[in-house]
């Protein structure tokens, strides 16, 4: 866990977490460390997964908001991946429907890659 070893190296805890908890971390790091680890997890199982041509995971995003949307086996909106081939310019996405959606309609996009047989998504999605 070394994002935890980080937050308690030397005056770094008080640059990385707000002044008020700073403190209750330092009186109880065994909590400190439960509640990293529970954040870890918490965001491992919402993070998006980007896929190069051969399908490879290549990198993986945490944006709170997409996290939002449901998932399906058929879905209607998929991830764009943006990604500049200039140095120093960051990756991003956006959300793009891949059918007509009328106004109510839920938003769904595929948690695993689309591309995968059935199986192989339903192993994907049980193992997060």
């Amino acid at each position: 866990c070394s994002f935890a070893v980080l937050l308690f190296t030397a005056d770094l805890h008080k640059v990385l977490l707000p002044k008020g908890l700073h403190q209750r971390y330092l009186a109880n790091r065994g909590l400190a460390v439960k509640e990293v680890v529970q954040c870890r997890l918490q965001m491992q199982r919402n993070n998006l997964l980007m896929y190069d041509y051969n399908f490879r995971a290549v990198a993986e995003i945490c944006d709170p908001i997409t996290a939002l949307i449901n998932h399906a086996c058929q879905p209607n909106a998929a991830i764009v991946w943006h990604c500049p081939s200039l140095p120093g310019l960051h990756a991003s996405h956006t959300v793009r429907c891949i059918q007509p959606l009328k106004k109510g309609d839920e938003v769904l996009i595929s948690y695993t890659d689309p591309g995968l047989p059935w199986w192989l998504r339903q192993h994907s999605l049980e193992s997060k």
